[in-house]
């Protein structure tokens, strides 16, 4: 489940971001090709009006000159420069129209029915004026001009852009325009092949983006795995240590009962069953000895002896196993009744001290601080050569630090570990402290060793 959950907050955000990512890269690219589809549609507009002003001085570059239209009437030479005109065209709708400052139309390839007519107020369905519109350009020497018009090669009216220029002096309307219409499908054309780029950029950042995500999620889903059945096999080798542990406790026990109270109370055995045949013997015919009756109260009387020594040992084996004191009086004087017990015995000088109040030590808890202790002690004592050894026991609203600290000659943890020699006891001393969830650090060097051992306490806030 926690690898679930790791697994979960690790995809959740990469997958976040990658499609936020991926959002600000279809809107950057959507307000770039909006930027190019202006930026395109302005450079073509320019383009045609520029090509607009190159066919119309083209065209005024074909005009016969005054002398050659002079010649002739207003009707005449118009009709000379508009036959002219008619034979030039571009494209299959460009073509060049001539009209009167009257709006008269004087010459119109496409539409010849419009020749002569005065189309001034004509209207498109639009109910624009587009003539007068010309005119009123090429009155003010020329420029360009949108208006609706019909399209012949698609006989429909259409959006049409125009250039006039006047014909000076014969006051005459020379222009030609371009279908807006066959810009916008440049444009579309444009905009389409845009599209597509964007649609296939983000099909490929998309891709990857998955692809990503696949790769975060299998390689997560591998170290999980692998976290989880390292987390599996620590925790069957704590089972097993566990178990180990119970039973090397059982075995000592077991020993314990064997060489010490199984001996004794085969001793008072042997002794009572001695007492009861010297008693049967004086109780016999033969006359009563003074000696024999004081033989059986020596008998009973070691015997006695060694059923106090069978109770000493009895408590002791008790004690190792869970002491009273630690369960009456609590850890501060279970471990000051050891600290107490370890002086009478002789040897290296011990304190002890306690300091704070502290928090509700669990029973687990405090067993396990009280064996650390007692473990700690024994290695000093038989390991260390230590001279002095100090135990402190501190107690705050968070947590209850216990320390040992040591004169002696001092040892390698790892190696101790590693190599087994004296390892045991440090692994259950650390198994102890892992199960608790509480930390166990060991700090030994030439000058001395201190264990120290630190648990919160079940009523800490």
């Amino acid at each position: 489940m926690k690898s679930k959950t790791t697994l979960l907050l690790t995809l959740v955000p990469t997958a976040f971001t990658l499609a936020a990512i991926l959002l600000a890269v279809y809107f950057y690219s959507i307000e770039l090709s909006n930027q190019q589809h202006r930026l395109l549609k302005d450079a073509l507009i320019a383009s045609k009006m520029t090509e607009l002003r190159g066919y119309v001085k083209l065209a005024r570059s074909a005009l016969p000159s005054r002398e050659q239209l002079e010649g002739g009437e207003t009707d005449e030479r118009s009709g000379r420069f508009a036959d002219l005109l008619s034979r030039l065209d571009f494209g299959t709708d460009g073509y060049f129209f001539l009209y009167d400052d009257k709006g008269r139309n004087l010459m119109h390839p496409r539409q010849p029915d419009l020749v002569g007519q005065d189309l001034m107020e004509m209207r498109d369905p639009y109910g624009g004026t587009p003539i007068k519109d010309l005119v009123a350009a090429s009155n003010q020497g020329g420029g360009f001009v949108y208006y609706y018009w019909n399209k012949p090669s698609e006989r429909r009216t259409v959006r049409k852009l125009g250039y006039v220029e006047p014909v000076s002096p014969y006051r005459w309307m020379l222009g030609t325009g371009l279908y807006v219409d066959d810009i916008e499908k440049s444009i579309r054309e444009f905009d389409a092949r845009a599209r597509a780029n964007i649609h296939g950029g983000l099909l490929v950042l998309l891709t990857v983006s998955v692809l990503c995500i696949l790769l975060i999620s299998g390689t997560g889903l591998a170290l999980n795995l692998r976290n989880q059945h390292r987390a599996t096999e620590a925790l069957r080798q704590l089972a097993r240590r566990v178990v180990r542990s119970q039973e090397d406790e059982r075995a000592r026990v077991a020993r314990d009962l064997h060489d010490g109270i199984g001996q004794i109370l085969v001793s008072i055995k042997w002794l009572l069953e001695t007492a009861m045949a010297t008693q049967g013997r004086a109780a016999g015919p033969a006359a009563v000895l003074p000696g024999k009756l004081g033989s059986t109260q020596s008998f009973l009387q070691r015997a006695l002896e060694r059923l106090g020594q069978a109770l000493l040992e009895i408590h002791h084996i008790s004690n190792d196993l869970r002491p009273a004191a630690l369960q009456d009086l609590g850890l501060a004087a279970a471990l000051r009744s050891m600290v107490l017990a370890i002086g009478e015995e002789g040897g290296p000088r011990v304190r002890f001290a306690a300091h704070g109040p502290g928090g509700e030590l669990t029973p687990q808890q405090g067993t396990a601080l009280f064996r650390i202790c007692q473990e700690a002690l024994t290695n000093a004592r038989r390991h260390a050569a230590a001279q002095r050894i100090d135990v402190v026991l501190l107690s705050a609203s968070r947590r209850v630090i216990l320390s040992v600290r040591d004169d002696g000659k001092g040892f390698n943890p790892q190696r101790a570990h590693a190599g087994g020699d004296g390892g045991s006891g440090l692994s259950h001393m650390r198994e102890r402290m892992l199960m608790l969830g509480g930390t166990l650090s060991i700090d030994s060097t030439a000058a001395g060793t201190t264990v120290t051992a630190v648990l919160e306490p079940r009523g800490a806030a």
